[in-house]
C-alpha cells in the first residue's frame, strides 16, 4: 500500500516543488544550481521560510549551510552517518531546528510535519527527489530562464567552458507543463528573462506517476537516494 502524506487527524500535507531551470528543463550543474540569481533566491526563501524543505543529500551539500527557520528533510540512504557529519561540520541559526534525514521520506514525513506544526511541504530537489514526490506535488513553482544552457550557458558564463554535458542534472518539463498555470514574477538576470510560474494540479492524483511510484516503492534499494 502506498504512502498516505496525512497528519494523524486526516489533514493532507501540502507538497509543492521549486524549482529553477532553462528552456530544456536543466536545472543543476555538478551538483550546484545552473542560476546563481539573487532576486530568484530571494523568492525562493519568501516561499518556503517557516516551512518544510525536503531534498537530497546532494542538494544540501551543495548549498553548504543549514537554511535558517526551515526544518530540512534530507532524503539519504545513510541518514545516521549523514547527521554524524553535519553535527560535527555545521550549526544551526537561530530559531532553526536541526536538519532531520531519512531513507523513507514518505513514510516520515507526515510524523515530521506534526512534530514542526506545519502541513506545507517544499520539494527542492535533486531531480530524483522531484520524481519521487511527483505524485503529491500540488504545485510546482518554477522559474524558467529563456535560455537553452546546452548552447549559450558557456557564452553568459552559467556553465564553464569545458563542461561535460553528462554532469548536467534534467528535470522533463512534462510532468507539470500540461497544468494550470499562472505567472507570479518577471525580471532579468545577466541579460537572460526569466518568469517565475505557478502550474497547479487541478484534475486530481497523475495515475501514470502513482504507478511509477508504487513500482519505485516495490523495487526501492539502498542506493536509491545516494
Amino acid at each position: 500500500m502506498l504512502p498516505n502524506l496525512r497528519l494523524s487527524n486526516g489533514t493532507s500535507l501540502k507538497v509543492r516543488a521549486i524549482v529553477a531551470m532553462d528552456r530544456q528543463g536543466f536545472i543543476g550543474y555538478q551538483n550546484d544550481l545552473i542560476f546563481h540569481n539573487p532576486e530568484d533566491l530571494k523568492f525562493f526563501k519568501e516561499k518556503t521560510v517557516n516551512h518544510i524543505c525536503v531534498m537530497g543529500r546532494k542538494t544540501f551539500e551543495s548549498i553548504g549551510r543549514i537554511l535558517p527557520r526551515r526544518q530540512t528533510v534530507v532524503v539519504t540512504s545513510h541518514p545516521h552517518e549523514f547527521l554524524e557529519r553535519t553535527i560535527r561540520s555545521m550549526k544551526a541559526p537561530d530559531d532553526t531546528p536541526f536538519p532531520l534525514a531519512t531513507k523513507l521520506p514518505l513514510v516520515d514525513l507526515p510524523n515530521i510535519a506534526e512534530a514542526y506544526g506545519d502541513i506545507n511541504v517544499y520539494v527542492c530537489g535533486g531531480s530524483a527527489i522531484y520524481e519521487l514526490f511527483r505524485p503529491y506535488i500540488c504545485t510546482y513553482v518554477v522559474t524558467e530562464y529563456s535560455i537553452n544552457v546546452l548552447e549559450d550557458g558557456v557564452k553568459h558564463g552559467f556553465l564553464p567552458e569545458d563542461f561535460d554535458e553528462r554532469d548536467l542534472v534534467r528535470l522533463t518539463k512534462k510532468r507539470f507543463s500540461s497544468l494550470n498555470c499562472s505567472e507570479l514574477q518577471y525580471g532579468r538576470f545577466e541579460g537572460i528573462r526569466y518568469t517565475i510560474k505557478s502550474y497547479n494540479r487541478i484534475n486530481g492524483t497523475n495515475a501514470a506517476a502513482w504507478r511509477a511510484l508504487k513500482k519505485d516503492m516495490n523495487a526501492i534499494s539502498g542506493d536509491m537516494y545516494i
